[in-house]
This record gives C-alpha cells, structure tokens and sequence, in this order.
C-alpha cells in the first residue's frame, strides 16, 4: 500500500520526502510481521508433523495451503522490494511446495470423497 502514496496528495505534496520514509518503513514492519509469521508457521509445521501418522482427512486441511499463499505472497512482495534474487529464489521454493501441498490435499479430498470418509 505504500508504493501507491498519492505524491500530488495534502500532506505528500507539501513533503515530498516523507513518501520514502513511509515506504521505508512500511517495508521494515512488513519485515516484522513476516519473520512472526514464519514463527507461527514453524510450530504449526512441527504440530503437524508430529501428529502426522495419526491424521484422517478433514476439509480442514486446505488451511495447510490457503493461509500459507499469503505468506508466499508476502515473501515475494519484500524480494521485489528488496531486490534481493536469493529471497526470490526462496519464494519461488515456497510456491512450489505450496503447490505440491495443495495437489496433496486435494488428491487426499478426491480419495475421502471414493472412500466415503469424508465428513466423518
């Protein structure tokens, strides 16, 4: 949302530097909000992989794919900004994994729904 600051708006059009600064640090605290979310993703891979053997499949399970393509989002939004190829390389990793999760999950689906599991 930063990088589209009217510059010909009140307060931007008055100090113009102020528009680097706020895009500065709109993209530290994004920063931030993305290292603690790699927190929270961290224990929710551990949970799940230690209950792995134990798991059925639920409609749930798309929450494994959904909230994750917004951190590969995010991932790709601070590489660009950055301009770093190495934090691009990465979230072209996590877009590959996030893929090969979510045809997991939905071959997973199609399988319970033959089964009859699903829902139970």
């Amino acid at each position: 949302m930063a990088e589209d600051i009217p510059i010909n708006y009140s307060y931007f059009q008055k100090h113009p530097g102020s528009v680097d600064i706020v895009q500065t640090v709109a993209l530290f605290v994004a920063i931030w909000f993305w290292t603690f979310a790699f927190w929270f993703f961290s224990l929710a891979v551990i949970a799940t992989l230690t209950t792995m053997r134990k798991m059925k499949f639920h409609l749930n399970w798309y929450a494994f794919v959904f909230p994750n393509a917004g951190f590969t989002i995010a991932t790709i939004s601070i590489g660009l900004l950055l301009d770093c190829p190495g934090i691009l390389w990465v979230a072209t990793g996590m877009a590959i994994l996030l893929s090969i999760v979510w045809l997991f999950v939905a071959v997973s689906h199609i399988h319970a729904v033959y089964k009859g599991q699903c829902l139970i």
